[in-house]
Formats: structure tokens, C-alpha cells, sequence
């Protein structure tokens, strides 16, 4: 049987529930201008990418969450461009088939952030070259088929939710658009944050992130499927990433501030 991704997770059972009782829900979080200069600088000193960074600190927080005494394996689904490396050329409508670089990491205790963004990074452009990430057409196209056979019925929603929960391990999605060129100014509006996100497929066990820099503002957006997993987890991991992200930026993580700042107040 899979593993889940969290502690704390849903019984088996609800996992493989119907899609009526699934709920798409969203989790934010963001990252200050300062942090994100930061982040950016020591990536390009580290020798990787602020995509490397966000994966590293993403597995790190699931890592603390689950706190276990052994290394975990992540599966890990970046959202670059393949459709270049598809024969005829596709256009947008392709999606995810043509999206998505998967990577499997190892996360150690001890390995350190920066080291692991950089593992992290390679981990992606080996999966790109090796074109493996384009095997994820053959698990949807039987899935398609089973959905062809049985129809869109009770019948046909089980054997669906089933195939994909045995077949595809759960895994996580990162997708960072960067820095959006846009006129943040519109008269006396000014647009201080944006975000996006995509809803997860109600028969998979995936959780993805969803970031994007406006005015040197990242906000994050965590995106998963109640009951699969439960929000207080999310927000839970939510909080490690953004920790973890403020100490690669060489600041005192969020929660280490607010102790500091009961102890000033305590002090006064």
C-alpha cells in the first residue's frame, strides 16, 4: 500500500473514498521582499536555483513533519516546459502530460539545505534528459480506458480512484512561475501580492505548491484535497517550509521570532 506523505493522515478507507467526499482546499502563505532578495542571492552563491531552494525547504518541512528516525524518499513533480521534447510538437492543450519533470529524492536528517537544493536540482534535470517523466501518459491512458469500459457510474469511479491509488505513489508538486512582469500600480490600487493555483486530481494523493513573485513579494499557495489530508497538517508543514526558507535566507525562522519576541515581552 502507498505510504502517505504526512503523520497524521486519513484511514485507508477514506483514502479510498468516492469523489463526492472530497473537498478542494487551498492553504497561503508569503515570503517578504527581503527574504526573497535573500533567497535569490545565496541560491546564485550556493550554486542553484530559487526552484532548487523551494524544493529543498518543501522536502526538509515534510521530513520535520514526519519526523522519523530513518531518511524518506519524495516523490517530486516540477512544473517545467517538455513539450519541445515531444515528436509532432503539441500545443497548450497537452497540459500536464507535457509539464511536469518528476524527480525522486532522498532527504537525510543531517544533509544540509543547501546541499540538498542543489540534489534537488540535479535530481530534476536528470529526469528531464532521461524522459521520464513522459511515462505518466501510459498510468493516465489505462486510467482513461477504465473510465471508457465502466463509465463515469459508482462502478466506474472506484475502479478509477483504485487504479491511480495503487499505481501512483504520493507525491508532491512544486510549481514556481517566478518573478510576474505586470503594472502593479492601477491608479491609487497597487497590487502587493499574487497568487495562483490549481486544484488537485480528486483520485490522487498529491499535495502541490504554487508560487509567484510580484513587487519581490513570493506567496505561496498549498493546495490539497480534504479528506486525503487533513488542513492542520498542511498548515503545519506550511509553516516549517516558510522556517525553513527564512533561515536558508540567513534570517531567524518565524517561529523562533514570535518565542523571542514572548521572551522580550515577558522581560518588559
Amino acid at each position: 500500500m502507498p505510504l502517505s506523505l504526512f503523520v497524521n493522515s486519513p484511514s485507508r478507507r477514506s483514502l479510498l473514498a468516492g469523489f463526492g467526499g472530497r473537498t478542494s482546499c487551498l492553504v497561503s502563505r508569503k515570503l517578504e521582499p527581503d527574504t526573497v532578495a535573500a533567497i535569490s542571492d545565496k541560491a546564485k552563491q550556493e550554486g542553484t536555483t530559487v526552484q532548487g531552494a523551494l524544493m529543498a525547504a518543501l522536502m526538509k518541512a515534510i521530513a520535520k513533519q514526519r519526523n522519523l528516525p530513518f531518511p524518506i524518499r519524495l516523490t517530486f513533480g516540477s512544473a517545467v516546459n517538455l513539450r519541445g521534447q515531444l515528436i509532432p510538437p503539441v500545443g497548450e492543450d497537452i497540459g500536464l502530460f507535457a509539464t511536469i519533470g518528476t524527480s525522486i529524492n532522498t532527504v537525510f536528517k543531517r544533509t544540509g539545505l543547501w546541499t540538498l537544493a542543489r540534489r534537488a536540482r540535479r535530481s530534476l534535470v536528470w529526469a528531464i534528459g532521461r524522459k521520464e517523466a513522459l511515462i505518466f501518459p501510459i498510468f493516465f491512458q489505462t486510467a482513461a480506458w477504465l473510465l471508457y469500459l465502466f463509465g463515469a457510474s459508482r462502478l466506474g469511479a472506484t475502479l478509477y480512484i483504485r487504479y491511480l491509488y495503487w499505481t501512483i505513489p504520493p507525491a508532491i508538486g512544486l510549481s514556481n512561475i517566478g518573478r510576474v512582469q505586470i503594472d502593479a500600480g492601477a491608479g491609487v490600487l497597487t497590487v502587493r501580492e499574487l497568487g495562483f493555483y490549481a486544484t488537485a486530481d480528486a483520485a490522487l494523493q498529491h499535495f502541490a505548491v504554487f508560487t509567484a513573485t510580484v513587487e519581490d513579494r513570493m506567496t505561496l499557495n498549498f493546495s490539497f484535497l480534504e479528506p486525503v489530508y487533513y488542513r492542520e497538517t498542511i498548515e503545519e508543514v506550511a509553516d516549517l517550509m516558510i522556517d525553513t526558507l527564512t533561515a536558508m535566507a540567513g534570517g531567524l525562522p518565524q517561529r523562533e521570532m514570535r518565542e523571542s519576541l514572548v521572551k522580550q515581552t515577558v522581560r518588559n
